[in-house]
């Protein structure tokens, strides 16, 4: 299913509108505006969202809490934080290993960081 998943995304059959409609839709509510992020835990990657206030103590957690090394892969500012990541975890749910942590293989976490930086402001690191 991911590979027949990746092979439809380059071709561009999984890139929609939706991403254009939604992302960068101002919401109604500001409090919505945050940072989402995509970190390398070992061999598998999270997605997750931090309200701007958050965002550093967040990070710290996750050396905390992991037993590997957690490096920040990218993370983007958006309007919308809660819709940002729940399209990036739907879209990429076939890649699920466990919570919100992901197994990406053959070249979708090439197409994880290619979202972030097309409809994120990037930051990169």
């Amino acid at each position: 299913m991911a590979n027949q998943w990746f092979r439809e995304y380059k071709k561009g059959e999984v890139r929609n509108s939706f991403y254009e409609n939604y992302i960068w839709q101002k919401s109604s509510v500001n409090d919505n505006e945050g940072y989402v992020y995509l970190i390398k835990c070992g061999e598998y990657h999270k997605i997750g969202r931090s309200s701007i206030k958050y965002f550093l103590k967040r990070m710290s957690a996750y050396k905390t809490h992991n037993p590997y090394e957690t490096i920040l892969v990218r993370y983007v500012k958006v309007a919308d934080q809660n819709l940002f990541e729940k399209i990036l975890h739907l879209t990429f749910s076939c890649f699920l290993h466990r919570g919100e942590w992901y197994e990406f293989t053959d070249g979708s976490l090439e197409a994880v960081i290619e979202i972030f930086e097309t409809y994120g402001k990037q930051k990169n690191v």
